[in-house]
């Protein structure tokens, strides 16, 4: 996926509706400087129908507000 419409579009269309079930559990894996690396798994359904894990990239900005999110 490409652009936020695009990956707006794909989560609509994947989701059960605005009340699905899920939980999102995050851990911090590193952080060096402006730049952190979070562990995250998200789980959805009851019982589990899907479950994903990611590692998220993260840069702020001096703000602390994120500036950059891969």
């Amino acid at each position: 996926m490409r652009g936020l419409p695009a990956i707006a579009a794909m989560w609509e269309a994947e989701r059960t509706g605005p009340d699905e079930d899920f939980r999102m559990t995050s851990e911090p894996v590193a952080l060096d400087g402006d730049t952190a690396v979070v562990r995250v798994e998200v789980t959805y359904g009851e019982p589990t129908r899907q479950q994903y894990r990611d590692l998220w990239i993260i840069r702020f900005a001096g703000d602390g507000r994120c500036r950059a999110f891969e």
